[in-house]
């Protein structure tokens, strides 16, 4: 039992360090290492409306992990790789500004990322999201008869996208460059992908370097089949 219990926790461990990635702003990496599951839900609910479209809500967490960002980042890249440096650039520079910009990031990312480009942006939101979305909705007391449904369906998306995560991605530092090139494809400038990336900058080196960091204390290779 006691055993079994330790198994749940290092799988609860690893989805939620999955899903920190998507704190953000003031006290994230605090949020992260202390209260992975608080930080992500109840923070997370804070911003809700308290209005869930539950089909719309999971349409769109399903949607991340079948097509996501990801498939306009390998549509691109497959675009890219039939043309030269000089004729990508040329490309680049007939394309409006927010669209020249996915370029260049893609640009910059293709040869750096594994075949399944920023699959782990899209992963870890379906997670963050997932939490997020299951949290605010059971605090309306209208879904109160629904609890075991709605943490139900939490768990088994959260498991599918931990279960991808693993497949797609060999280990942490892996999986945080593709998430940190997704966050950079998402923005809408190199301007705003530049200053984007200041900001969350020194909160990812904790995470991948401190020994009190929960990606360091969730081993990539965690059963998740407990």
């Amino acid at each position: 039992m006691f055993n079994k219990r330790k198994r749940r926790q290092k799988k609860s461990l690893f989805i939620d360090s999955l899903a920190v990635l998507c704190l953000k702003g003031m006290g994230s990496y605090y949020w992260a290492v202390n209260y992975p599951k608080y930080g992500v839900s109840r923070v997370g609910a804070l911003f809700s409306t308290g209005h869930i479209d539950k089909k719309i809500t999971y349409d769109k967490l399903d949607w991340l992990l079948t097509d996501g960002f990801q498939k306009r980042f390998s549509s691109i890249k497959k675009e890219l790789l039939q043309l030269s440096e000089i004729e990508q650039n040329s490309l680049i520079e007939s394309l409006d500004p927010e669209t020249a910009h996915k370029y260049r990031v893609v640009q910059r990312y293709m040869n750096r990322l594994n075949e399944h480009g920023i699959a782990a942006y899209d992963i870890s939101n379906c997670i963050y999201n997932n939490q997020m979305y299951a949290r605010s909705a059971t605090l309306l007391w209208s879904n109160f008869k629904h609890l075991s449904l709605i943490r139900k369906d939490r768990n088994e998306r959260s498991q599918r996208a931990a279960e991808q995560a693993q497949s797609l991605f060999s280990n942490w530092n892996e999986y945080v460059t593709s998430f940190i090139a997704g966050v950079q494809f998402q923005q809408k400038s190199s301007v705003d992908a530049e200053e984007f990336t200041k900001k969350i900058q020194p909160t990812f080196t904790k995470l991948l370097t401190s020994k009190h960091s929960p990606l360091r204390n969730a081993d990539w290779d965690t059963n998740l089949n407990v």
